[in-house]
């Protein structure tokens, strides 16, 4: 019986106490979804563009929520800070329209990947 008791306490404060994700993590969440998004293989373009233009709008919506938390000021956690060290990375969607670039192509010039790279790469075969 007083087995029972305990569980069904335990069981009570777990449903009490809320697991909070901050605004940055919520970011990241939508972030790396969109850019799983962006190279899967398993959808055609057309699904592709339908699919990223509402995660960007979605993301949008993230990233002004985060630049406007004024809470991120006051205690700023690790991942806070690495996260506006790197603004290109993080809010995805205002550096793409700063630069006037769609998302996939900014993101991927911004890790050095650029047409004219990829055009002088070569095959090499051991």
């Amino acid at each position: 019986m007083r087995n029972k008791i305990m569980l069904t306490l335990m069981m009570i404060m777990s449903m009490l106490s809320g697991v909070e994700a901050g605004t940055v993590e919520n970011l990241e969440r939508v972030r790396a979804k969109t850019i799983t998004m962006m190279f899967d293989k398993n959808i055609n373009e057309s699904q592709r563009a339908e699919k990223i233009e509402k995660l960007k709008i979605k993301l949008l919506d993230m990233e002004k929520i985060v630049l406007n938390d004024s809470d991120l000021a006051k205690n700023p956690s690790n991942k806070t800070i690495k996260a506006f060290e790197t603004f290109n990375f993080t809010f995805l969607v205002h550096s793409a329209l700063e630069k006037d670039k769609p998302i996939s192509i900014n993101w991927l010039e911004d890790l050095g990947f650029t047409s004219d790279n990829l055009k002088r790469t070569q095959v090499y075969r051991k």
